[in-house]
């Protein structure tokens, strides 16, 4: 029987589309696009993390771990970029760069940014880096950031956003109408906390009049002619909550208890003893599986009396869906019951992040659901090319819940090496756009603070060291990284490290890769924001596991003058602690990318108690932390 969980969940994670490229029929120049040279959009040109995904694909075929592989980009050699041109392009320069590989997504029309996603190969890049008219181009890969906390809700203000649910009107303030897009993990959107309760009001028939309901012995009249007929037997679905960590909340319930509010009532039609779902059923089947119901319990007495009502559950609250492919709710050959990732067993082994984010935004029925998320009338878009790996990108899952309608973007992903942090990104440029067009974008902080991931350090002239170690217990992973911003005019400054056990070895400038030795190879990225920001940006990868023990980032500054920089360090194995860390620390200055938007709502967390339940947090009244567990 599938396990079904909703976790009370809310935290990180992210993700996208990949429409199919349309041919350019006709001019898609914008007069509304910003007219700059392409000197303001930072250097190089090209982002310089291209070379190094080409370069290490054709080393080992792979992806490299600093973003989340792409079946695509492994496959094909084909990588997702945003292109932003000095002033808007005309049809002609489109079906030019088309002709030479630009393969241009949304019918080579602009996001709401101005810019152009596009799907390249080499080829292609080099076209792009070609032509005068192009300002930038950007990696649109998906980061591999730290992995999403689950946490619980307790603290979010359900209880009292309950109480708030109707005016004095009678307006029921359930969040209906507004359409919330969670970029985030893959969602297990079969689950019942995600249907809406609009399938009617069924009595049931208390078949041995006892006056409670029994499993596999009474009946839901679901033909409504007053006998238990073939079929109408009840089964129920009894609901478990889970701390973070895997264990259980509360009470094991009775295999024979049915709680209202918490557990379903189902029709187990095929005698299998489980609730089937999704493949082998149609768009048009309520629930998308079979007929489950919620209690309603009216007179608020803990049970279900002869004289109450089962609602059919009907209407999923996902409106939409983008992972490999687009799903919309009520098409029959592309619709949502498709949607099921335990087809995937790479999506199946991250979907716990987005279902739980979804059940804090819109799950359950108001009046009736024990467990409530905060809007359960909205509806929701989910994107999961993050883990999925064969679509866009960030920006190209943003500009797709923009023309899907979304009235709110959740971007659930924190990253913060390799990447920009200030605001000039075309991600976070996108997310500013958005705004303009009332639609709220809001992003996590991240939850860095306390995880020993960032100094800030002034460098003075000469050699300057930063130590940064890996545990010998942390498992170890293939790559370990470190992200150098600083704001001040161009210096020279000279990198070196050293590996665990080995002197220090220079560390070039060289985004298509420098061997180190001992089967490491370094690439380095080198590059200047629109904004100034001094970027530089080291990442060791090995084709065995990387050494455990002290690493040590060496920087010789030239001139007289300091030099102010922010540090930051990370591996492909660990979350918000743990694995590469320094040896000091510094909380300030670690919002990550993309809540460093101008115009995006940053979320933070706080710690407001310190119960076993939310171990890992700092200590009351202070920023929170969440370090390896």
């Amino acid at each position: 029987m599938r396990t079904l969980r909703l976790a009370s969940a809310l935290a990180l994670g992210l993700s996208p589309l990949l429409a199919l490229a349309q041919p350019v029929t006709r001019a898609s120049r914008d007069t509304t696009l910003p007219r700059v040279g392409a000197s303001g959009w930072g250097s190089p040109r090209i982002d310089p993390r291209a070379a190094m995904l080409f370069a290490h694909r054709a080393r080992t075929g792979e992806t490299i771990p600093v973003f989340h592989p792409s079946r695509r980009f492994e496959r094909e050699g084909s990588l997702p970029v945003v292109v932003r041109f000095g002033e808007a392009p005309d049809g002609a320069t489109l079906a030019r760069l088309q002709s030479q590989g630009v393969a241009w997504f949304r019918g080579a029309r602009p996001m709401a940014s101005g810019a152009f996603g596009a799907l390249v190969n080499e080829r292609a890049l080099a076209a792009l880096e070609a032509e005068p008219h192009v300002a930038r181009v950007e990696v649109d890969l998906p980061l591999n950031g730290p992995e999403p906390l689950d946490r619980a809700a307790e603290q979010t203000g359900v209880e009292l956003a309950r109480r708030a649910l109707r005016t004095r009107d009678g307006t029921e303030l359930d969040g209906r109408g507004t359409l919330i897009a969670d970029l985030d993990t893959p969602v297990f959107l079969f689950h019942p906390m995600f249907f809406a309760a609009d399938g009617g009001a069924f009595a049931w028939i208390d078949v041995n009049e006892d006056g409670a309901p029994t499993v596999g012995v009474d009946a839901v009249d679901l033909d409504r002619n007053g006998s238990a007929g073939d079929g109408e037997v009840m089964s129920f679905l009894q609901a478990r909550a889970f701390e973070r960590g895997g264990g259980p909340f509360g009470t094991v319930p009775s295999a024979t208890t049915l709680r209202p509010g918490t557990d379903w009532v189902y029709l187990d039609t095929n005698r299998n003893r489980r609730r089937d779902y999704g493949e082998g059923f149609e768009e048009s089947t309520p629930a998308y599986g079979e007929a489950i119901f919620v209690v309603d319990d009216a007179n608020r007495n803990g049970r279900l009396d002869v004289t109450e009502r089962l609602l059919r559950l009907s209407t999923c609250k996902v409106r939409a869906a983008l992972s490999d492919r687009e799903y919309f709710r009520g098409d029959e050959i592309g619709g949502l019951v498709s949607y099921d990732y335990n087809r995937d067993p790479v999506r199946g082994a991250s979907a716990g992040h987005a279902t739980g984010v979804a059940g804090i935004l819109v799950g359950g029925v108001s009046g009736v659901s024990t467990w409530l998320g905060l809007a359960p009338g909205a509806e929701l878009l989910e994107s999961d090319n993050r883990q999925s790996g064969d679509m866009m990108g960030a920006t190209g899952a943003i500009q797709w819940a923009i023309d899907q309608g979304a009235n709110v973007i959740l971007t659930e992903y924190a990253p913060y090496n390799t990447v920009t942090l200030d605001g000039s990104s075309e991600e976070e440029l996108l997310l500013d756009a958005a705004l303009n067009q009332n639609v709220v974008p809001v992003s996590p902080a991240g939850n860095l603070a306390a995880g020993y991931k960032h100094r800030t350090i002034t460098l003075n002239p000469g050699l300057n060291t930063i130590a940064a170690r890996y545990p010998a217990g942390d498992s170890p992973g293939r790559l370990v990284q470190f992200s150098v911003h600083h704001r001040s005019p161009a210096r020279g400054v000279r990198y070196a490290i050293t590996l665990p056990g080995g002197s220090p070895v220079d560390l070039p400038v060289n985004s298509r890769g420098t061997s180190l030795g001992d089967g490491y190879i370094a690439y380095a990225v080198s590059r200047t924001t629109p904004r100034g920001t001094a970027e530089m940006h080291f990442i060791l990868s090995r084709t065995a596991n990387v050494a455990a023990g002290d690493y040590e980032l060496r920087a010789t500054l030239d001139g007289a003058a300091a030099l102010p920089i922010d540090v930051y360090a990370g591996d492909d194995r660990h979350s918000w602690g743990g694995g590469l860390v320094f040896t000091e620390n510094d909380a300030a200055r670690t919002v990550c990318h993309p809540a460093t938007s101008d115009r995006t709502l940053a979320v933070a967390a706080w710690t407001l108690h310190t119960a076993r339940a939310y171990a890992g947090s700092s200590a009351q009244g202070e920023l929170a932390s969440y370090p390896a567990p």
